[in-house]
């Protein structure tokens, strides 16, 4: 419906948010109606603007909120973000949360232009990116609200949103037809969307699409907007293990998992010490354990401006610095958490404080409080000690970037591991050296699968390191195991290039 109100084109139709439409609506939950938000017209009352086809129209509308949220004007805080619909002569409102409210009026817009041609493929290729984008933030926000309860409401709503996102977007993204699931992966990577083209490789991962490797898939490996899009690619070709002898891309598909394998999850660490001797010794066990440490420093206000301006993963601090401000009343390691913590940057950043065994008892109450994320341990505690005793607590359940990094490098190790166990064209024997980079001081969750690959490769030069892994008792048994049969696997390689 098109009226004209105050010398303005008004568009009202079932589906979009608005505000104000009538006395019975208040503020903030209106009815379809308002503006067009992107500048697109159907063509106004007096015959002038640019004229389509109304599915074309729904279309346009919907790519306008798909790639423009930020210009929607009823995302803002004016409204409440409410999506409405048509159910015989009711008006039935679904309140949302903020960040669906555009994907929710794109996806209204594709639902009447699917209703007026259900073939129409560039509205099935929008929503199937905008299915994605749409699944991809539910996961982020659930993921995020789990360890948030200042936002109860939003919790609320996203449970009660869980089985249609389960059952109607989850189940949508896995039944389209190749041509779609192709033609969406190459639309989100010409639109930048990194988040929506990962959130296809691995639908089409998921389901198992044979055939000839599809061409959005390979120009994916290149993808200069995102390395997670690259590795996640790379995993997806792997496992389609590519037999066609035109499917020139294995050498790059190697590259990609070999980097993320030896790339993954590195965490860093800021040393706040006065006692340099100790803080040289903390360096080395943090290099020992995967993990990039400088010295911020040894005076709380200098230290403080350093991890601000560039929130490490851990701070680690002794009794040694500085004190702040000449206030000796202040214990200057707390008032060095306080002002960390009134920093929306560095609010969450954890602290280790290091000090003498002797005084250990003493100084837990005065410094450890979980609740604050600060830790206190002696210093002669060792690499072990710090990494099984405090790391794996601060990091337990961390669903950060580096987190993200450290799951795709297993996934990586995973398909570097099945290409050596199957024939195939893609040149897999090339990634040995960077698999043997990864068997020291890497995660065990990223080391299982590339020591099964070194051993499925023969990789005989690998085999004395490989016995190192076995060997060493501070690795977890399932490592060691691994290793050993790796061992067995790689030995007939070495006598083999003997």
């Amino acid at each position: 419906i098109v009226a004209n109100s105050g010398g303005n084109n008004v568009l009202v139709y079932p589906g979009l948010v608005g505000g104000g439409v009538g006395p019975e609506l208040n503020r903030g939950q209106g009815f379809a109606v308002g503006q067009d938000p992107v500048g697109l017209t159907v063509g106004d009352l007096n015959g002038h603007g640019k004229e389509s086809g109304a599915k074309e129209y729904f279309l346009e509308n919907a790519i306008g909120y798909y790639l423009h949220s930020h210009k929607n004007p009823f995302a803002s805080t004016y409204y409440t973000p409410t999506v409405y619909r048509l159910e015989g002569e009711n008006v039935l409102g679904e309140e949302v949360v903020d960040f669906q409210l555009s994907e929710r009026m794109a996806q209204q817009a594709l639902e009447e232009a699917l209703e007026l041609d259900p073939g129409f493929h560039e509205a099935q290729v929008l929503t199937l990116c905008n299915d994605a984008a749409q699944v991809y933030e539910y996961d982020l926000n659930v993921a995020y609200h789990a360890k948030d309860d200042s936002h109860a409401e939003v919790k609320g709503l996203l449970e009660k949103q869980k089985r249609y996102v389960d059952f109607v977007l989850r189940n949508r993204l896995l039944q389209w037809p190749d041509e779609v699931l192709y033609d969406g992966l190459g639309q989100a990577l010409e639109d930048g969307r990194g988040d929506v083209a990962r959130r296809i490789v691995e639908t089409i991962r998921e389901t198992y699409r044979g055939g000839r490797a599809p061409e959005s898939l390979v120009k994916a490996l290149e993808d200069s907007n995102s390395r997670l899009v690259r590795i996640a690619a790379a995993i997806s070709l792997a496992h389609w293990n590519p037999t066609s002898r035109d499917f020139d891309a294995g050498e790059l598909v190697v590259s990609i998992l070999s980097e993320a394998v030896v790339t993954s999850g590195v965490r860093t660490a800021h040393r706040v010490m006065g006692d340099s001797q100790q803080a040289n010794r903390f360096a080395e066990m943090l290099a020992d354990l995967n993990m990039e440490s400088s010295s911020a420093t040894d005076t709380i206000e200098k230290a403080y401006e350093v991890v601000v301006s560039s929130p490490p993963d851990v701070v680690i601090m002794d009794e040694n610095v500085t004190k702040s401000s000449g206030k000796k009343e202040v214990a200057p390691i707390n008032h060095f958490v306080n002002q960390l913590r009134k920093n929306y940057r560095s609010a969450n950043v954890p602290v280790v404080v290091v000090v003498p065994a002797a005084s250990l008892q003493k100084a837990k109450p005065l410094y450890e409080d979980a609740e604050r994320k600060v830790w206190v341990v002696p210093d002669s505690i060792d690499r072990l000690g710090l990494n099984n005793t405090v790391f794996n607590k601060i990091f337990e359940d961390k669903d950060d970037a580096k987190a993200h990094a450290t799951r795709l490098a297993h996934a990586a190790g995973e398909a570097i591991n099945y290409l050596a166990m199957v024939p195939t064209r893609i040149p897999v024997k090339e990634s040995v050296e960077s698999l043997r980079k990864v068997l020291k001081n890497r995660p065990d969750e990223v080391r299982i699968p590339c020591i099964m690959a070194l051993g499925n490769l023969k990789a005989g030069e690998a085999v004395g390191e490989l016995a190192v892994v076995f060997a060493s008792p501070e690795n977890a048994k399932e490592v060691r195991v691994a290793a050993m049969r790796a061992v067995g696997k790689a030995l007939p390689g070495l006598s083999g290039g003997a």
